[in-house]
């Protein structure tokens, strides 16, 4: 698999992404012929692994429908996002088309209208200036412009969040050039519903039991325990905690928590947690690895 230019950040803008750690994850994980991202959310753990030249082919899946944007980054099919989308496109469209929900919400919440009622005017101005061909049109936006900023109070022109964002998936398509289409998956699936080839290993952001909900489902975390217990290949699980009866840590990784939208300073410990039964599993792999990375696991 050809391995490109790491890009600016990896995956969707997504709260909860693994973003910042996606590296680190990577770097964790042993090598195998299919890697499994069966809670693929924002999907930065499966575009580092894309880029990695760890595996053949990798396996992208979720039950929410946000994969299908970060499909649209893997066949260059991206909007050129010109469009504007008003609060009310907004929440007519947020939940079934992901581009909408994810770049135009507040705080990536997939919920709520990215801009406020009192700047949305002054942003639809902004937006109309960036992408207007015509210089007469583009010098009385400007005029507007300057009057709403003198209106609401802003000293200088304020930033264009929803064209951020569309720029960032627009370098995360770039990073993903040349790689070939039989190297990936892309499904919106539950994970019960899945089926494993051999040669592979299962990765599972689960949502973190007792943190505020970014989905609007309910997750039974006992079922799940039961079904990583079952599986004949080894699963990776990235959690705070987890039963210590059932599962071991392997590595833990501090970074600043991305549910905070007001706390940017809050550290947590992301923890990687195989089950028990797994040990022999992964001693099989013979990843060496794990001698020098996890120096706190104990097999």
């Amino acid at each position: 698999m050809k391995m490109n230019r790491a890009p600016v950040r990896y995956g969707l803008p997504y709260q909860g992404s693994k973003n910042k750690i996606a590296d680190w994850l990577i770097g964790c994980l042993p090598s195998a012929r299919v890697f499994y991202d069966i809670f693929a959310g924002g999907c930065s753990v499966s575009h580092k692994a894309l880029l990695s030249g760890k595996y053949e082919k990798i396996f992208i899946s979720d039950i929410n429908d946000s994969v299908k944007l970060f499909s649209a980054c893997l066949r260059g099919e991206l909007p050129d996002g010109s469009e504007w989308i008003s609060r009310n496109r907004f929440y007519q469209n947020k939940d079934i088309d992901p581009y909408i929900r994810l770049i135009w919400s507040f705080g990536n919440n997939q919920k709520h209208y990215l801009y406020s009622p009192e700047l949305e005017g002054y942003k639809h101005l902004l937006h109309r200036m960036l992408f207007s061909e015509d210089r007469e049109e583009r010098r009385e936006l400007f005029k507007n412009i300057l009057r709403e900023q003198s209106r609401l109070g802003i000293e200088r022109g304020g930033d264009l969040q929803s064209y951020e964002r569309h720029l960032s998936l627009e370098k995360v398509s770039q990073s993903l050039r040349g790689i070939s289409p039989g190297s990936w998956d892309v499904n919106i699936r539950d994970y019960r519903q899945l089926t494993f080839e051999s040669d592979g290993i299962i990765y599972c952001d689960i949502p973190y039991k007792g943190r505020r909900k970014y989905i609007d489902r309910e997750f039974d975390y006992d079922e799940f325990y039961d079904w990583a217990c079952r599986q004949t290949l080894p699963v990776f699980i990235s959690e705070y905690s987890m039963p210590e009866n059932r599962f071991i840590c392997i590595g833990s990784q501090r970074r600043k928590s991305s549910f905070s939208a007001s706390n940017n300073r809050l550290q947590e410990t992301e923890k990687l947690y195989i089950p028990r039964g797994h040990i022999e599993m992964v001693r099989e792999l013979e990843i060496r690895q794990y001698d020098r990375v996890f120096l706190q696991t104990r097999f």
